[in-house]
Order: C-alpha cells, then sequence, then structure tokens
C-alpha cells in the first residue's frame, strides 16, 4: 500500500511528492502531462517586489530564500540546471515612477532590493528615457525543464503513472483509498486550475485567470549575458538564443487554454511600446492561473475525509509559493505541524 496518492505533477505535485519522500514515505503520482499546465506554460519568475506601489511580495523575507535553497537541492539530485539568478530591471515612464522607486529604496527592509537607480535611457534597444532602477534578488525557474527532470525521475523509482484521474474511479475506505485498484492510506489533490471541478473540494472560491504570452526572437537585445529580466508594463523574460518570454494578459471570463487574437494585439502593442528594434513572434500561449479568492494557497485535510487533502491555489507566484508551503504541509500530514491558519482550508468551511 501507497502511503500517499499525489493528483497532478505541476508544482505543487512535484514539491509535495519531494518533502514526502524525503520522509520516507511511498507515494505515487497521477499525471497526464498536459501540455498547457499552468506550471508548464509558466514565466517561472520569482520577483521579490511586485506591483504599481513596489511592495514586497508576500512573506518574501521567508520564502524567497527558502525557495532558492531548495531549488538548488533539487538541482543537485536530478543534476540538471534550471534555476537562475538574475536582475529585474524597471523602466520608469515617468517622472512620477522614478520618484516613487527613489522614495521606496529608502525605506527600511527595502534598501537590500533597489540597486542603480538611473534617470536616463536604460539601453538603445528601449523606448524609455526617463529612468530606470534594478531590483536584486529575483529568480528564473526554468518550470517545463524542472517538471520534465523530475518527472523522468518519479518514473525510474516508478512512482509515477501517466494517466488522467477520473473521480468516479476512486473509492473512498474508512482508513483508505483505492483508484484503479491502487490503494492507499491517503489522496492529495495537487492539479492545478481543475480542482475547481473537483467533486470534493469545488467548495473552495477558486478566481482562476487565464494569462497569455508570447515567445519572440529579438537579436539585438542581450539580456541573457546580462542576467537581467526587463519590466514594465510587460515582462521580457530572456530563454536563450535570443528569444524571450513576453507577458502577460489576465482573463477571468473565457477561462480556455486557447490563444485570443486581442490578447496578441495588446502584447504587442505593449512591446511595441517598449522596444524599438525589430523582433519576430515564435510562439503565442495561454494557461490558467489556479488562483484563490484571498491570494493566499489552498492547503487541507477535507472536513469529512481525513484522508483526503488538497494544496492549490498558487496563482501566479506558485514557484515561489510551492517549495516552502508543501514542506508545511508535508509536515502537517505527518503530524510534525500545525497547519498555518493564512493557507488552512478550513477557513472556508462555512462555504460547503
Amino acid at each position: 500500500m501507497h502511503d500517499y496518492l499525489i493528483i497532478g505533477q505541476g508544482l505543487a505535485g512535484t514539491w509535495l511528492s519531494y518533502f514526502l519522500l524525503q520522509k520516507n514515505k511511498k507515494i505515487l503520482l497521477i499525471d497526464d502531462a498536459h501540455p498547457l499546465a499552468a506550471s508548464r506554460v509558466s514565466s517561472g519568475l520569482m520577483n521579490p517586489i511586485t506591483g504599481r506601489k513596489l511592495v514586497k511580495s508576500w512573506r518574501a523575507e521567508t520564502l524567497f530564500p527558502f525557495a532558492k535553497t531548495h531549488y538548488r537541492e533539487l538541482e543537485d539530485l536530478l543534476q540538471t540546471r534550471f534555476c537562475y539568478d538574475r536582475t529585474m530591471v524597471w523602466l520608469l515612464s515617468n517622472v512620477k515612477e522614478l520618484n516613487t522607486f527613489w522614495a521606496r529604496s529608502g525605506e527600511e527592509g527595502y534598501d537590500k532590493y533597489f540597486k542603480n537607480i538611473q534617470n536616463e535611457a536604460f539601453h538603445p534597444a528601449f523606448k524609455n528615457e526617463v529612468g530606470f532602477g534594478e531590483i536584486s534578488g529575483a529568480m528564473f525557474v526554468n518550470t517545463p525543464q524542472l517538471l520534465s527532470s523530475y518527472r523522468q525521475h518519479l518514473q525510474k523509482k516508478k512512482g509515477l503513472i501517466e494517466a488522467k484521474f477520473d473521480y468516479n474511479d476512486l473509492i473512498l475506505n474508512e482508513k483508505s483509498v483505492t483508484w484503479q485498484g491502487i490503494e492507499a492510506k491517503n489522496i492529495i489533490f495537487c492539479e492545478g486550475h481543475q480542482s475547481r471541478f473537483n467533486p470534493y473540494f469545488n467548495w473552495l472560491p477558486f478566481v482562476p485567470a487565464k494569462g497569455e504570452f508570447l515567445i519572440v526572437e529579438a537579436k539585438d537585445l542581450d539580456l541573457e549575458k546580462a542576467q537581467q529580466i526587463i519590466k514594465n508594463k510587460i515582462t521580457l523574460l530572456p530563454l536563450g538564443n535570443d528569444r524571450y518570454w513576453v507577458g502577460s494578459t489576465y482573463e477571468w471570463k473565457e477561462l480556455n487554454e486557447i490563444p485570443t487574437s486581442k490578447a496578441r494585439q495588446d502584447l504587442l502593442i505593449q512591446l511595441d511600446n517598449t522596444l524599438q528594434i525589430p523582433y519576430k513572434i515564435l510562439d503565442h500561449q495561454a494557461g490558467i492561473r489556479p488562483s484563490a479568492k484571498d491570494r493566499r494557497p489552498f492547503l487541507g485535510l477535507h472536513p469529512q475525509y481525513p484522508n483526503m487533502g488538497i494544496f492549490n491555489g498558487l496563482g501566479t507566484k506558485g514557484v515561489s509559493l510551492s517549495p516552502y508551503f508543501a514542506h508545511h504541509f508535508a509536515a502537517y500530514l505527518e503530524s510534525e505541524e500545525v497547519l498555518q491558519k493564512e493557507v488552512d482550508i478550513r477557513r472556508y468551511e462555512m462555504l460547503i
């Protein structure tokens, strides 16, 4: 018998299985390798400073060091490089933005992130002339490379089945669960946005958001060598070989994985407002982010089925949130820690 069945091998399922394996638990992961799963089309960006008001990302002082340490640890295990330190370069559009940057850089706790603020053009390839500022502490995780390498690692250990999970095949026993003849003590759902269709957890207030992005080729940029990511109204993230991830958009109504002409046009307008060099569009993709209503992850056990749990709702910050909260959830599942109230799904039990 397995200790845990884990449904979904995005960032949540990957990290949860990793930490449970470290506790010598027998796990089996079920995943259908959907090519447009949110973790696979994510930018993979960890940014310590976010939003127009330039505030620190939630729990950045704790989550970022933890994530960096364990991504490096996972690289060593898999013998694969997928994690890269980066500097965020914010292109400032007006004097007000420049002044906000200067003001925030002088605040306690922010000075270690804000570097090299200039009231001049950043690079001849860009149209900004007002100024720019650099933010240290960012990181890029090549999530497709990570997920693919870890998948192979699990397959070698016979810890993964490539299949689509059907809830109708799940049998709940008093102290175990059975799925297609496979028995386990517990089952944990890490399905991304698909959890809103999960009959056991569809009462949770998911607010999924569709995001679209472009992959472009721009041979006159050299951000990869400089280890820089450009942030303006859009983000330009170097992928190597003169290719750049450009995104992204937000849509809350048309929740599908089909790229739209409107989003493409919106991204191109912003890109043309940012760059003054030629570029070539290589690809246009879409994905659905599994966000929670209060922008906090969903962790916990089902109120009626104590051997059934969920780890989800990571949204756009899954790269930074997933290692820490997977570690925390694994400790909770093994009765080593009390679940933190901010992420415990019991905060929503009144919605059942």
